[in-house]
């Protein structure tokens, strides 16, 4: 098998679920690992060999995407039962079969809101030890004049 009956074949078998949308971004992927790995030193062949058969690619991708992998071609699986395919990272899809139904959560957090939030906690970091910095700097000022007001105080309050 060569490059191209690799990428026929995944192509086949992605298009044989209806999976319309994600094979040009699959194929366009493989075919630059590809040839990035000849590039690499390795052999066409040796890098078919690592990658494995491309129907289990295949079915992969598929199964990852919200696909029922069972050889009858599936319409975009967000949209079977009325569910929305939006940007949300954490849409859900439903997809109908032999059965019932089977539901998909996607778990995976957007990249920007791990960052923000590690940011965040830095940023608060920083605050904490600018502050503590600040007051261990100033104690030996801070706590004189501290003591003197409590004196200055108590020694007020007995006047009445």
């Amino acid at each position: 098998m060569d490059r191209t009956e690799f990428l026929a074949e995944l192509k086949e078998k992605m298009l044989a679920e209806g999976a319309d949308s994600l094979v040009q971004e699959n194929l366009s992927y493989y075919d630059r690992y590809i040839t990035e790995q000849c590039e690499g030193g390795k052999t066409e062949q040796q890098v078919l060999e690592e990658l494995g058969s491309p129907s289990l690619i295949a079915r992969s991708i598929l199964e990852a995407a919200g696909y029922e992998v069972d050889g009858i071609p599936d319409r975009n699986p967000g949209e079977q039962a009325g569910w929305s395919q939006s940007e949300d990272p954490f849409r859900m899809y439903e997809t109908g079969g032999e059965g019932g139904s089977r539901r998909t959560y996607s778990e995976q957090k957007p990249v920007g809101m791990r960052t923000a939030v590690l940011v965040l906690l830095l940023v608060l970091l920083f605050l904490i030890l600018l502050l503590a910095g600040l007051f261990w700097l100033l104690s030996p000022i801070l706590i004189p004049v501290l003591i003197v007001a409590l004196i200055v105080r108590l020694l007020g309050g007995r006047r009445d």
